[in-house]
Parts: structure tokens; C-alpha cells; sequence
């Protein structure tokens, strides 16, 4: 039996949010989805959820805290540091890249500037962390 994928999104713009969630909704009903406005609240919603989000999509740039510093409380904790983390960003650097890296980040993504380059990004990611990460661990 295959368990439905859970996807924890992660960004603190209202329409980014509303955005991606239509592209789910359209194109992937069967993922189920939970969100989160930083870091900060995705580590209150991760201890909320009945089990843990097959990946996480997380922005880079977001108050109290940021993609970076939730990857890496992430990666420390043994409850959820094989959760796969891909950061969504508008503004990646050299700098931010290396960093995401070494604090093995699973993906970085370029945010998208239109719905239809949205929904191509979120298939793909979808496709490949969300089939990959339900194999048995």
C-alpha cells in the first residue's frame, strides 16, 4: 500500500502561497498539503502533523527564520533530518548555494515568475521527490 504524499510548504508570501496551492490542487489532487509561513511556524506545524511530510519546499528569505536556518535544525534532528528539504528561492548566490549544500539541502529551485513556469516547477518537483521519497527507508 502506498501512502498519499504530504508535502509541508514553506513561505511567507500570502500569494506565493495561494499560487502554489492552486497549482496542487489542479494538477496534483492526491498530495495532501500543509503550510507554514517561516521556519520558524514549519517547526510548529511539523510537531502538529500526524506523521512526517514526504519533502519539505521551503523559501530561502523569511522572517523570525529563514529557508537556511530551518534546513539546518531540520538535518540536526533525528526525527526529521531524512525528511527531504528543496529550497524555493528568487535570489540564489553562490554564497547561499554552497551554504545549502553544505548542510545537504536535497534540491534548490529557482521561484518561477509565471503560473505556467509554476506549475512546470512544482511537477517536477513533485515527480521526483514526492514518488522518490515515499520508497521504504
Amino acid at each position: 500500500m502506498t501512502l498519499p504524499t504530504l508535502a509541508l510548504i514553506v513561505d511567507d508570501d500570502d500569494d506565493d502561497r495561494f499560487l502554489l496551492e492552486n497549482v496542487i490542487k489542479r494538477t496534483t489532487p492526491d498530495c495532501q498539503v500543509a503550510f507554514a509561513r517561516d521556519g520558524q511556524h514549519a517547526l510548529e506545524v511539523l510537531a502538529l502533523l500526524p506523521s512526517c511530510p514526504t519533502f519539505i519546499l521551503s523559501d530561502l528569505n523569511m522572517p523570525r527564520m529563514n529557508g537556511l536556518e530551518l534546513l539546518k535544525v531540520l538535518k540536526a534532528s533525528k526525527k526529521w533530518q531524512l525528511i527531504p528539504v528543496i529550497l524555493f528561492t528568487t535570489t540564489p548566490t553562490a554564497e547561499t548555494i554552497n551554504e545549502a549544500y553544505r548542510l545537504n539541502v536535497n534540491g534548490l529551485v529557482g521561484k518561477p515568475s509565471s503560473f505556467l513556469e509554476l506549475e512546470k516547477v512544482w511537477h517536477e518537483v513533485y515527480t521526483l521527490w514526492g514518488v522518490l521519497a515515499k520508497r521504504p527507508r
